[in-house]
C-alpha cells in the first residue's frame, strides 16, 4: 500500500466514522431503550476519528511531516479500515422514507437494528479498534525521540563503543517517556539477535515507592535475564534453597554469573535520582563499572541533573542532555498530535490550534510536564476568548503552575482535594477504590462516615486535575508526576496563597496515621464488605506509620479506647488468617493481653502509658496461649497423611505441596513417628504456653524487654514448659511467620540482629546464661541452630560461655516431661482422625523414649553429628566446606571451656541411658565441686588474714 492509498484510508475511515456516529445518534435520540453499547461505539469512534484527522492535514509550515511515518502505519490503518467497514455493516441502511419528526423517528426500531444478534460482533470490532487506534497513536508519538536513537552517542553507546550513557534533563522534560522508547528500541535490538547472545533488563525507580531501588533493581535484573535465559540458573536454585534474605552483596554475585551466560548485557534505568538513599544505588553502579567481570554489561541511567548524581557518573559516563533543539521540535510535534487528537482540543479553530502551539512551545523551556498541564487547563475551556486569555497569561514556571491549579480548586473541594493528595503522597494507596475508602473518615472528628465518600467515583481526579494521574483500566491512581509532590512538600508553597495544601515533614504520617486508625474501628463483616481491600492494602504498612505518631496522645486515644484495639486486632486476625497469632489467657481481654498485642504491633510508648497508669504489681507470669502455629503445622501434617502406624514423612514432599508456607516452621523437617516427632529439636512444642515476657524476647523487642523489666518482670522466669526468655530469643523461627510486619528500628528481627539482643539480656538485664531448670538450654538451641547462619550463631555461642554458661549443660528433665505431655495433649487436632487411637499409648512410649533424644545431647555432641552430615553430603548445602570450618572453630571454643561430648539422659531403667557418659559427667562435677571448695576455703582464708592484719 503506497502513502497515497494509505491517505485515501485514512479519509474513508473518517468518512464511514461520520456516518457511524450519525446513526448512533439517530437511535440513541429515535429508540426507546436504546443499547447502552451504541454510546460507546460513539465514543470510540470519534476518538479514532480525531487521530486519523492528524494524518490528513499538513503541518505548520507547509511540509509533510507525516509522509515519513505512513509507511510504518500501513497495516494498523489498513486494519482499522477493515473493521470499520465490517462495523458500519451491522448498522441497516438509510430507510426509504426519510424520517420526519419525533413519531417517525420512533419508526426506526430495535427490530430494524437486531442489536441483540450483533452485540457480541460490535464488542470484537471496537476492540480491535482500539488496538488500532493505540498502534497509531504509539507510531505518531514515536517519531518525537527518533533524533536520540540516531544521535552519535547513543549509536556509540549501543554499538558496544562506550559502556556508560547517562541521559539527563530537566524536572518535567519527558524523561521517562523517552527511556521507555529506549527500552523498546534495546528490546527490539535483543529480540533481533536470533543467536541469543544479547539480554537486556530494565528498571523504572518511583518516587512513590520511597525506598532504596538499589535491591530491587538487582533482584529485577536477575528475574529478567533468567527467564530470556529460559533455564533457572544454578547460581539462582543456591540462593533459593539457601532461604535466607541474600545479602545485596549476595545478590551481586548471582547477577555477575548471570551476565556471564550472555555476549552481552544491556542494563536501563530510570529516574535514579528518585531513589531514595541514592548513594547505594550510586556506588553498585559504578561497581559494575569497574568490575572487570562485568565487562560485558552496557550501562544506561536516566535521571536530572543532579551534583551528587554529576559527580559520580562522570567522566565514567558518556552524557546526553535533554536541554537541546531536539525536545523543542519533540514537544511541537507533542502538541501538534494533542490539538487533534483530544476530542475536546479538536474544536479548536485552525487558526487558534496555530497560536495555542505557538504560545506552548515557547513558553515550555523543554518541560514536557509543563505543556501537559496547560493542556489540560485549556481543553477545559469553552470560548476561543477564554483560550486566548489563557494564553495571555500562562505561567512561566511549573511551580507557578501548581499554584494557579491549586488555587483553582472550589473551596467546597478543598478538603477532598488536600487530603486527596496528601495520601497520595505516601506510598500506600495507590488504587482509587482505597482512595474513596479513604475521603470517608472525617479528619476533623475522627471518625468514620460512609456518606463522606463521593457520588462520582472521578470525583478526585477532577478536583485535583493535572496534579494527579489515573489508569482505569487497572483503578491505579497516583501523583502525576514527582515535582507534584515536591512542589507540595517545599517551603516554597508555604509562601503563596496555596499554602493550605502544604505537606509538612510531620503531617503525612500524622494524617495517615488517624486516617487508618478510625477506619478500622468501624465493625462490619470482613467476608462480605467491599472495603475489605483497603484493609488488605494498608495491611503490613499501617503499623510503620501509627508509630512514628505513636507519642501523640490522640493517637493513643485511638488505640486505647473502649474496644478499639479489639477492632484492630479483629480485622488483623481476618486479614493474616492462619498466620495471625491468636493468643489468649483464657480470660477477658486484660492487660497481659493487651501488652502482649501492643508488643506485636510494637507501640512501645502506649504501652509505657498503659504502665504509667497501673499503681499495683503487673501480673508477668500471666499464662498466655498462643495458637498459631497449630493451623500451620496441621496443614503440613495433612498435606503428606502419615499411615496408621504413624509411619515417616517425606520432607520434600510437604515442602513442594506447601510452598507457600512458611518453611521456618519445618527447620530441617518432620521426624518419621509420633515419638519422635514429640521428642525432636527441631519442633520446640511448649512455647506457645508463654508469657508476655517470652513474647517480647520472641520478636527480639528491646524496648519492651527492657520496659517490663523495669516494671518488675523476672528475667529468669521459665514458662511451665521449661523455656527461658534466652530461647526464643535465640530460636531464628519463633516469629518468622511475622515477617511481612514491618519491624521497627528497635526491633532485633533480622538474625543479624541477634548477638546485639543476646548481648542485652545477658550483660545489662542479667539473664541466666545456662537457663538452669530449662527443657533445652540456651547453648544446646545454638549448636542445633548453628548451620543454618553459622558466622551468627558462632558469635552467640561465644557471648554465652563468656558471661557463664555451662559447655555441658541439657535439659532438665522435669521441665522436658513436661514439654512432652503437652506436645502430645496439642497434636491430635493436626492428625487425621484415623491417626489418633492409641494416643494416651504414643505419649507413653514418647515419655519412656525421650532419652534418645537430643535434649540430653551436649553441645559438642550435637554439633559432631552435624559436621559427620555435611561432610558426607554435598550437594545439598551451600559451601558446605566453609560451614565445616566455622563448625570447628565452634567445637574448639567449646572443648576450651571445657566442653565434652555426652548424652546425658538422668533415668537409668530408660533407654537413652547412656553409663559411661553419665560417669564422666560425674567424675567432671566431682572436680568442679571439688574445686569450688577449694576456693571456698581459699577466699575464707583471704577473708580472716584480712580481718587479722585489720586488727593488728
Amino acid at each position: 500500500m503506497d502513502p497515497l492509498s494509505i491517505i485515501a484510508s485514512t479519509f474513508a475511515i473518517v468518512q464511514i466514522a461520520d456516518r457511524i456516529i450519525t446513526l448512533c445518534k439517530q437511535y440513541l435520540s429515535g429508540v426507546h431503550d436504546a443499547p447502552a453499547e451504541l454510546r460507546l461505539i460513539a465514543v470510540e469512534v470519534g476518538s479514532v476519528k480525531c487521530v486519523l484527522e492528524v494524518l490528513e492535514l499538513p503541518s505548520p509550515d507547509g511540509t509533510s511531516t507525516i509522509q515519513p511515518i505512513l509507511e510504518k502505519l500501513k497495516i494498523p490503518i489498513q486494519g482499522c479500515h477493515e473493521a470499520f467497514v465490517a462495523l458500519e455493516a451491522l448498522f441497516p441502511s438509510d430507510p426509504d422514507v426519510p424520517v420526519q419528526g419525533k413519531r417517525q423517528r420512533l419508526a426506526v426500531s430495535l427490530a430494524s437494528l437486531a442489536w441483540p444478534f450483533k452485540r457480541d460482533r460490535a464488542s470484537k470490532l471496537i476492540e480491535q479498534i482500539g488496538s488500532y487506534k493505540a498502534t497509531i497513536v504509539l507510531g505518531l508519538t514515536a517519531e518525537t525521540v527518533c533524533w536520540l536513537t540516531r544521535s552519535l552517542e547513543y549509536i556509540s553507546w549501543k554499538t558496544l563503543s562506550t559502556r556508560a550513557l547517562w541521559i539527563h534533563g530537566i524536572p518535567g522534560a519527558g524523561k521517562t517517556v523517552l527511556f521507555s522508547h529506549i527500552v523498546e528500541d534495546i528490546r527490539t535490538c535483543c529480540m533481533n539477535d536470533t543467536a541469543g547472545r544479547f539480554g537486556y533488563a530494565y528498571y523504572y525507580c518511583d518516587f512513590a515507592r520511597g525506598q532504596d531501588e538499589t535491591e530491587p533493581l538487582i533482584r529485577w535484573a536477575i528475574n529478567q535475564l533468567s527467564r530470556q535465559l529460559k533455564i533457572l540458573a544454578p547460581e539462582v536454585e543456591l540462593l533459593a534453597e539457601d532461604g535466607a534474605q541474600p545479602s545485596i552483596p549476595r545478590l551481586m554475585q548471582v547477577l555477575a554469573s548471570i551476565v556471564q551466560k550472555f555476549a552481552r548485557v544491556f542494563i536501563l534505568v530510570d529516574a535514579l535520582d528518585e531513589s531514595q538513599n541514592r548513594e547505594s544505588l550510586l556506588s553498585y553502579l559504578l561497581w559494575i563499572m569497574h568490575t572487570a567481570e562485568l565487562g560485558n554489561i552496557q550501562l544506561l541511567v536516566v535521571s536530572r541533573k543532579e551534583v551528587d548524581i554529576e559527580r559520580a557518573l562522570l567522566p565514567n559516563f558518556g552524557a546526553i542532555s535533554l536541554s537541546n533543539r531536539y525536545v523543542d521540535e519533540d514537544i511541537r510535534t507533542f502538541i501538534f498530535i494533542r490539538l487533534r487528537e483530544d476530542p475536546r482540543l479538536c474544536r479548536f479553530p485552525e487558526p487558534l490550534k496555530l497560536d495555542v502551539e505557538a504560545a506552548l512551545v515557547k513558553g515550555a523551556q523543554g518541560m514536557f510536564r509543563w505543556v501537559v498541564c496547560q493542556i489540560d487547563n485549556l481543553k477545559r475551556l469553552n470560548t476561543e476568548p477564554e483560550v486566548r486569555s489563557a494564553l495571555n497569561g500562562l505561567p512561566k514556571t511549573l511551580d507557578e503552575t501548581y499554584e494557579r491549579t491549586l488555587c483553582c480548586i472550589p473551596m467546597e473541594n478543598q478538603t477532598m482535594a488536600r487530603t486527596t493528595l496528601h495520601l497520595l503522597s505516601s506510598t500506600v494507596i495507590h488504587h482509587l477504590e482505597d482512595l474513596l475508602e479513604a475521603l470517608s473518615v472525617d479528619l476533623e472528628s475522627l471518625t468514620f462516615d460512609p456518606k463522606n465518600r463521593p457520588w462520582d467515583r472521578l470525583a478526585p481526579i477532577e478536583v485535583c486535575r493535572c496534579l494527579v494521574s489515573y489508569d482505569p483500566s487497572n483503578d491505579r491512581i497516583r501523583l502525576a508526576h514527582y515535582t507534584v509532590k515536591e512542589f507540595l512538600i517545599s517551603p516554597r508553597i508555604g509562601n503563596g496563597p496555596a499554602s493550605s495544601f502544604q505537606i509538612l515533614s510531620d503531617t503525612l504520617s500524622y494524617l495517615e496515621a488517624r486516617c487508618y486508625l478510625v477506619y478500622m474501628q468501624d465493625p462490619i463483616d470482613y467476608r462480605t464488605s467491599p472495603r475489605r481491600k483497603l484493609l488488605t492494602t494498608i495491611s503490613g504498612q499501617w503499623e510503620s506509620i501509627v508509630r512514628e505518631e505513636e507519642q501523640k496522645p490522640d493517637i493513643q486515644a485511638l488505640i486505647l479506647g473502649p474496644a478499639k484495639l479489639q477492632n484492630i486486632i479483629g480485622w488483623m486476625s481476618y486479614e493474616w488468617e492462619e498466620s495471625f497469632p491468636v493468643w489468649s489467657t483464657g480470660s477477658d481481654f486484660g492487660l497481659p493481653l493487651m501488652l502482649t498485642y501492643l508488643c506485636y504491633l510494637e507501640f512501645c510508648e502506649t504501652a509505657t502509658r498503659v504502665l504509667d497508669k497501673i499503681t499495683g504489681l503487673v501480673d508477668f507470669q500471666c499464662l498466655i496461649s498462643a495458637h498459631f502455629q497449630y493451623p500451620i503445622i496441621k496443614r503440613l501434617v495433612q498435606s503428606e497423611p502419615p499411615t496408621s502406624s504413624m509411619g515417616s514423612f517425606s520432607v520434600d514432599r510437604v515442602i513442594e505441596r506447601n510452598s507457600a508456607v512458611d518453611e521456618n516452621m519445618l527447620l530441617f523437617g518432620f521426624e518419621g513417628t509420633f515419638e519422635q516427632y514429640i521428642n525432636s529439636t527441631r519442633f520446640l512444642f511448649g512455647l506457645d504456653q508463654t508469657t508476655v515476657l517470652h513474647i517480647a524476647a520472641g520478636f527480639r523487642n528491646e524496648r519492651f524487654i527492657q520496659l517490663f523489666a523495669s516494671r518488675g518482670a523476672d528475667i529468669n522466669s521459665l514458662t511451665p514448659n521449661g523455656f527461658s526468655v534466652l530461647i526464643p530469643a535465640i530460636y531464628d523461627g519463633y516469629g518468622n511467620q511475622f515477617s511481612d510486619v514491618d519491624r521497627s528500628s528497635f526491633c532485633a528481627w533480622e538474625i543479624d540482629g541477634m548477638l546485639s539482643f543476646v548481648r542485652l539480656l545477658l550483660r545489662e538485664l542479667g539473664a541466666d546464661p545456662s537457663s538452669k531448670g530449662g527443657c533445652i538450654t540456651p547453648l544446646q538451641l545454638t549448636a542445633l541452630l548453628f548451620p543454618r547462619s553459622p558466622e551468627i550463631y558462632l558469635k552467640v555461642a561465644r557471648e554465652l560461655l563468656l558471661c557463664g554458661a555451662d559447655p555441658n549443660g541439657v535439659a532438665h528433665d522435669t521441665a522436658n516431661q513436661s514439654r512432652i505431655v503437652h506436645s502430645s495433649q496439642i497434636l491430635p487436632s493436626c492428625f487425621p482422625h484415623g491417626c489418633r487411637e492409641g494416643l494416651q499409648k504414643l505419649t507413653e512410649e514418647a515419655l519412656e523414649c525421650r532419652g534418645k533424644s537430643q535434649f540430653y545431647d551436649t553441645p559438642l555432641r550435637t554439633l559432631e553429628s552435624d559436621q559427620r552430615v555435611y561432610s558426607t553430603s554435598t550437594s545439598r548445602f551451600y559451601n558446605p566446606q566453609y560451614q565445616l570450618q566455622l563448625m570447628k572453630e565452634l567445637g574448639i571454643l567449646l572443648k576450651s571451656y571445657g566442653g565434652r561430648s555426652l548424652h546425658l539422659f538422668p533415668v537409668k531403667d530408660l533407654p537413652g541411658y547412656c553409663e559411661e557418659d553419665m560417669m564422666i559427667w560425674e567424675e567432671m562435677k566431682g572436680k568442679e565441686n571439688k574445686n569450688a571448695r577449694c576456693a571456698d576455703d581459699l577466699g575464707r582464708d583471704a577473708v580472716e588474714g584480712d580481718v587479722l592484719a585489720t586488727a593488728s
